[in-house]
C-alpha cells in the first residue's frame, strides 16, 4: 500500500495518472470468475482452499464464513 498526498486540485486526469486501472478487460475474465464461483458454490471450503493455493500460494488457510 502506498500513501498519496495531493496538495493541488484533483482532476480526473490526475486520478488516472496516480491510480491506473488494471489492463485486463472484465469481459476477458468473466468466464473464469463464473467458473470459480460455481466451484465454490458446489465444493465450498475445498474449492476456496484450492483457489487460495492457486492464486495466492496459501496452504491450510482458515476461513470463517457466516451461515447467512
Amino acid at each position: 500500500m502506498r500513501k498519496i498526498e495531493i496538495s493541488g486540485q484533483v482532476t480526473p486526469a490526475l486520478i488516472a495518472e496516480l491510480l491506473p486501472r488494471a489492463s485486463v478487460s472484465i469481459d476477458s475474465v468473466s468466464e473464469t470468475v463464473s467458473q470459480i464461483i460455481a466451484e465454490v458454490k458446489q465444493n465450498s471450503i475445498r474449492a476456496l482452499d484450492a483457489h487460495a493455493e492457486r492464486f495466492d500460494g496459501l496452504k491450510n488457510v482458515s476461513f470463517r464464513v457466516p451461515k447467512e
